[in-house]
């Protein structure tokens, strides 16, 4: 006997996906792996809605299409089908389409800033947006929900009645908000192009605005809580190709954050894009090329492209020298950024005096207590070590150790280079338990600052095997070295 009802059960379940269809109560055990397939992945694309389930039920039911068919069907003609309702459904005689126009209807003429603030979710990730990123980057919105940047009782207001009418759902705990991926779709396809274009250069002002600087590592985990809507704002960027300040940022901001993942492929990528948006903004613009020109640097360098990085950050060093207007620290940088390069070249001589340039404007402007100052301290160490002046590199070195010691956590998992090199010089110097110490510490200070396969871990456990050759313990190297080609993580797709 046929089933009139679709059987809904705990989400993503194997049971669920084979009732995505109207189907006759004793074929669920005869569905083929192909049907299995076909309707996961169809509720995958629905998101589970109940209503859209039985809307695409109704369909295939009526239509005799196949599972498979559905689905190429749904994917090349999303709105079209949502439209559609089936002939003989009672209980729901309204399409998907119609039910949530209804819904948006009723609530625009209570709230237009419940509309607005629906439109903003509708162009973000839909899981997790923090409350935090709606309330920071409010005033890139529409002039209608600006005002909920400065009143929180506004925005409370707001979310009453899209709960009401079960659009979004608050997380108290988190103090985040998830919307239906159904209604981001139908609401998107309700829109004309220019107020999709319109609300996408929106998102992604805002979503810019509200992003903190993902260099500062106190702000990682909050970077890292905003990356799925900086992911969804890049999509964002590339579908309406859009050229801007904003955009070229957040694009940088990805690129910088995805080596902290070890995914450096995808961050060139994106660096190249930032790239090649600025040099459309220049003539506006220059420090915009700057930075440009530093972030390539950086992608090069750490990937130990010598020769593909100095180009580069030459060129940025140039246009600060030739701009008055730049910061006195990003000529600091890139004289850094031109010692690490001498330094890996061999060139040790200009490395010192290139970390010496940086030293002095870093002290000027920001002080000792600054994590570039641990840094700039731990290069001059490493230079000095390299031209064996060990007693000179092991102050610069404690220099580096005691600024970090007495700075306040979090700190940033790369200003333990001085533990590196104080383990490097006591490894050359056959002081071997000192040198075990310093990397017990910089491992520990590594584990609790990085994911767990990054490759400054491996660096890690290759400095160990390093330290065991040193003293003769060859059947304790093989371990690490091991282990540190296990710490090598896969290319992920961005």
């Amino acid at each position: 006997m046929s089933s009139s009802i679709i059987i809904i059960l705990p989400p993503r379940t194997l049971v669920q996906f084979c009732c995505v269809y109207k189907v006759q109560d004793d074929s669920l055990q005869e569905a083929s792996t192909a049907d299995r397939q076909s309707a996961k992945d169809i509720s995958d694309a629905l998101d589970c809605l109940p209503l859209a389930l039985d809307q695409a039920g109704a369909y295939i039911e009526e239509s005799g299409c196949n599972l498979s068919d559905y689905l190429n069907r749904y994917q090349a003609g999303r709105l079209k089908l949502l439209h559609k309702r089936g002939s003989f459904d009672f209980d729901h005689p309204a399409s998907v389409t119609d039910t949530f126009s209804y819904s948006l209807d009723k609530i625009e003429k209570i709230s237009p800033t419940a509309v607005e603030l629906l439109r903003f979710c509708t162009f973000l990730h839909p899981d997790a947006i923090p409350e935090e990123l709606i309330i920071n980057g409010a005033t890139e919105l529409s002039p209608t929900l600006q005002p909920v940047a400065s009143d929180p009782f506004l925005l409370d207001e707001t979310l009453v009645i899209l709960r009401k009418f079960s659009l979004v759902h608050r997380n108290s705990n988190t103090n985040t908000l998830s919307i239906h991926r159904m209604v981001q779709a139908v609401l998107q396809d309700t829109m004309n192009e220019k107020t999709r274009r319109l609300w996408a250069e929106r998102t992604v002002r805002a979503v810019n605005l509200a992003l903190p600087d993902i260099s500062e590592f106190s702000m990682w985990q909050r970077c890292r809580q905003y990356m799925p809507h900086v992911q969804k704002s890049v999509s964002l960027i590339e579908e309406w190709k859009i050229v801007s300040p904003e955009a070229a940022r957040l694009l940088e901001q990805t690129g910088i954050y995805l080596p902290i993942q070890a995914q450096f492929t995808q961050a060139l990528a994106h660096f190249e894009r930032a790239s090649d948006m600025h040099r459309l903004l220049a003539e506006t613009e220059p420090t915009i090329t700057i930075a440009s020109y530093i972030y390539l640097f950086k992608h090069n360098y750490y990937q130990g492209k010598y020769v593909q990085a100095e180009q580069p950050i030459r060129k940025a060093l140039r246009l600060v020298e030739q701009s008055p207007g730049s910061e006195a620290l990003t000529k600091a940088f890139c004289f850094e950024s031109m010692a690490y390069l001498s330094y890996q070249q061999g060139k040790y001589s200009h490395a010192e005096d290139y970390f010496l340039e940086a030293l002095i404007i870093y002290e000027q402007c920001i002080g000792p207590q600054h994590p570039m100052v641990v840094c700039t301290y731990c290069g001059l160490g490493n230079v000095n070590h390299a031209l064996a002046k060990y007693d000179r590199a092991e102050r610069f070195f404690q220099d580096a150790l005691d600024i970090w010691q007495q700075m306040p956590k979090p700190q940033h998992p790369f200003m333990c280079a001085s533990l590196n090199g104080m383990a490097h010089l006591f490894i050359e110097r056959a002081k071997y338990g000192k040198a075990e110490l310093y990397l017990q510490q910089e491992r520990a200070h590594l584990e609790q600052t990085l994911q767990p396969l990054h490759p400054a871990l491996a660096h890690n456990l290759n400095d160990y095997a390093l330290l065991y050759i040193a003293q003769g313990k060859y059947n304790q190297v093989e371990p690490f070295y091991c282990q540190s080609s296990i710490v090598r993580p896969k290319q992920q797709k961005f």
